[in-house]
């Protein structure tokens, strides 16, 4: 309120021709409603103004669900052990990458994310080749691999992951995402 208070004033003494604001109004049903409110100098009047007012409350709303579902997601991106990942075909990018994938892989993934080789070269050497084509954009479905990977760290780990292909609206793959998880105690067991 003391904004739009204060662009009055600055409307009135002429400093500012127009300023715009979004509060909220008490419609005369009782509920409440978000408004966008435009207010402006008249040109050869400045004494006068002009208000164009648009109910905004559905655009609101919309992004107050947008935020929950956002926090909900990076809650549960947080909390899993599995590292999700989604990477664009061209380029070849990796898009987005789990916070856990900095565990798992002994690194952050979204470095130099443009460069898959990083990771290839921690593969052994038996298993680059299959993981290479675990990527394939040209298969149609969803596939998994199994591999060996030496971490940065030095530690030997076994690793799972599961590739899905996105295809955008005319049907054609331009996505891959999947999951990445350390299966190494299973395999030790």
């Amino acid at each position: 309120l003391t904004d739009s208070v204060a662009s009055n004033e600055r409307i009135a003494r002429g400093e500012i021709a127009s300023f715009t604001l979004e509060k909220r109004y008490l419609h005369k049903s009782g509920r409440a409603v978000w408004a966008r409110v435009f207010v402006s100098t008249l040109k050869d009047t400045p004494r006068r103004h002009l208000l164009h007012v648009v109910d905004i409350s559905e655009e609101k709303q919309s992004s107050a669900r947008l935020r929950d579902t956002e926090t909900r997601f990076r809650d549960m991106a947080e909390s899993i052990e599995q590292d999700f990942w989604i990477m664009s075909v061209d380029p070849f990018a990796l898009l987005y990458t789990s916070p856990a994938a900095a565990r798992i892989w002994g690194f952050d993934p979204m470095t130099n994310r443009d460069r898959p080789g990083r990771i290839r070269k921690n593969l052994h050497p038996d298993d680059v080749a299959a993981f290479i084509a675990l990527f394939d954009p040209s298969l149609p479905g969803p596939r998994e691999l199994e591999y060996r990977v030496e971490r940065a760290d030095g530690a030997q780990r076994w690793f799972r992951t599961r590739v899905f292909p996105v295809r955008n609206a005319a049907g054609v793959i331009d996505r891959l995402s999947g999951v990445t998880e350390d299966i190494t105690p299973r395999k030790e067991a």
